[in-house]
């Protein structure tokens, strides 16, 4: 049987990561390790997640010490913080520091 070329692996891989962040991340905000466990739970790599991030626009927020994924606020919708109090949006400033070889899904 002929395997499909690598560029449409990685596309369907891509399309499998953002569908599973749009139904994770639907109901509000869900923990970074959460996200991670459950990605690795159905064999979506970090790096895949990490692109599917990005197109999404999905956003890193951190409430107290622990850190949050959710998705992008739309212009009508009153609630910034997303249902979560004290939540503020941050980009992904604390992994700047760390190469990827560092960076695992856990």
């Amino acid at each position: 049987m002929a395997k499909s070329p690598p560029d449409e692996d990685k596309r369907g891989a891509l399309e499998d990561a953002k569908e599973f962040l749009v139904e994770l991340l639907s109901d509000g905000p869900v923990e970074a390790e959460t996200v991670h466990t459950k990605a690795k739970s159905r064999e979506i790599k970090f790096a895949t997640m990490r692109r599917a991030k990005k197109v999404l626009k999905v956003e890193s927020v951190k409430e107290s010490e622990a850190w949050f994924w959710r998705l992008p606020k739309s212009d009508d919708d009153p609630d910034p913080g997303g249902g979560k109090e004290g939540v503020h949006p941050h980009k992904d400033e604390h992994l700047e520091h760390l190469d990827e070889k560092t960076l695992i899904c856990r």
